[in-house]
């Protein structure tokens, strides 16, 4: 707990952030911290290809939705006559 003593007195190294200087003491009271940190890093690795096929599947969503009208109203004009 030096350490978290040293960051009340603003101790720390220039180059160190707070976590990193407490880094092995967050982790003690806290150990699914670093399940947390691989996981919201992936997600964050992923968001932009996630993104991209989502536009890629509203993209497709909307074509089938085209056909599906064109399709209905053919329907239409042929019950008509």
């Amino acid at each position: 707990m030096d350490r978290y003593k040293a960051i009340k007195k603003n101790k720390i190294p220039k180059n160190v952030s707070e976590y990193e200087y407490i880094q092995e003491e967050v982790q003690t009271f806290f150990p699914q911290s670093k399940y947390f940190q691989i996981h919201f890093q992936h997600c964050h690795e992923n968001a932009e290809a996630i993104q991209q096929e989502l536009q890629t599947l509203k993209k497709y969503v909307s074509n089938v939705e085209e056909k599906l009208e064109r399709l209905m109203k053919s329907l239409d004009e042929q019950i008509k006559n």
